[in-house]
């Protein structure tokens, strides 16, 4: 099992981040608004955000789960 998060933005900066949740959804947090699910990374990119830049994951081990 792995933890992904989604980094937007363009060539020179990072704007945005989703994390994947347990159940494969994505969250984000637009701002001052309140956080939101959507199905896929792609589903928030374009805009002030920009596009989907680099997708990290990490594998779940024990110490990252507590």
């Amino acid at each position: 099992m792995f933890e992904k998060v989604a980094l937007y933005g363009n060539a020179t900066f990072y704007s945005h981040a989703a994390k994947q949740t347990p159940d494969g959804k994505w969250s984000s947090k637009l701002g001052k608004a309140e956080d939101i699910e959507h199905d896929t990374p792609d589903d928030v990119a374009g805009g002030i955000y920009g596009e989907v830049v680099e997708i990290l994951k990490r594998r779940v081990t024990k110490e990252h789960t507590s």
